[in-house]
């Protein structure tokens, strides 16, 4: 019965050591599990970073070409606000030489409605009076006399 009892004893020994190792094994195995799913997450990170990182430069290059876009646009505004300027400066001068031109015009004509009136004049008083002065004389008189005025 000793012996039995010995070999049980030392059975359970065994027992007992086989699990202590089966233990340190799967100690080891879940620690290099978990080594392994810490390098696959660290892998995956650094890869989830890259893509981050091209993301964030294409939404920079996206942003770049938008203000440049709109840089654009407010050169072309204020060019064109500059051409307007220009065309009504153009269109201002233009209208100024026209009304310039009118008021010539005007002014002959209030001239020849002046000359008519004073041969008019000049023929009324050559009837009345008689007068054989020349219509020369006649307008240099005037003249003489709008001068002295």
């Amino acid at each position: 019965m000793k012996i039995e009892l010995m070999a049980f004893f030392l059975s359970i020994i065994v027992i007992i050591y086989n699990f202590i190792d089966t233990m340190k094994g799967l100690k080891k195995k879940s620690i290099s599990d978990l080594e392994n799913k810490y390098n696959n997450i660290s892998d995956q990170l650094v890869t989830k970073k890259e893509e981050l990182n091209l993301l964030l430069q294409e939404y920079n290059n996206i942003v770049d070409i938008k203000e440049k876009q709109k840089n654009q646009l407010i050169i072309e505004k204020n060019q064109l606000i500059n051409i307007e300027e220009v065309q009504s400066l153009s269109l201002e001068k233009e209208y100024i030489l026209k009304k310039k031109k009118i008021d010539k015009k005007i002014q002959l004509l209030y001239k020849e409605k002046y000359f008519q009136d004073l041969i008019s004049i000049f023929l009324k008083e050559r009837e009345k009076n008689n007068l054989e002065k020349d219509l020369k004389i006649f307008f240099k008189e005037i003249f003489y006399v709008n001068n002295l005025k």
